[in-house]
């Protein structure tokens, strides 16, 4: 059983030091804990220790494991199975959308994207990995509230992913 702290708490791994604070910030806006990780090794053993509610990662990381491997690894490990794993990429190749979903993540975006993006992405993975629990459909949350046209946002950027 997760406690209220855990519930809320999301581990952003890998992740620019802008990415940090403008994603970070603004989840934090939205009542959640955030710590950020350079490693998916460390990510991995923080989240069997005390799972979060989610992590966020990029697909391209540094060191061995990247976030494909992370999002695996997190559905293989019976402490972490249910934690909501969000992967971002500027990666434009559809192969990198197929590896992820594949892995088990609950969220996909294309960078660049809005923190409110991040944010709602984050909230509906959480939603679909907890029983019981409905995915808030507040309109006027911009964080909560599905953007107008996420396609566009999602599909919205190009070049290497760091």
């Amino acid at each position: 059983m997760k406690d209220a702290q855990s519930t809320r708490r999301v581990l952003l791994v890998g992740l620019s030091d802008d990415e940090r604070e403008i994603f970070g910030g603004c989840l934090e806006r939205n009542g959640f804990l955030v710590q950020a990780v350079a490693e998916p090794d460390t990510a991995l053993r923080l989240a069997s220790d005390t799972p979060p509610a989610a992590i966020v990662t990029r697909i391209w990381q540094r060191g061995s494991t990247d976030g494909i491997e992370l999002t695996r690894r997190v559905r293989a490990h019976p402490a972490t199975r249910d934690v909501a794993v969000v992967v971002m990429t500027t990666r434009i190749e559809a192969e990198c959308r197929a590896a992820a979903i594949e892995a088990g993540c609950d969220g996909f975006l294309l960078l660049p994207a809005t923190a409110e993006l991040v944010v709602y992405q984050v909230e509906r993975g959480i939603a679909s990995r907890t029983p019981g629990a409905r995915f808030p459909q507040n309109a006027a949350s911009t964080a909560t509230a599905e953007p107008e046209d996420e396609t566009r946002q999602v599909m919205g950027g190009a070049g290497d992913d760091v």
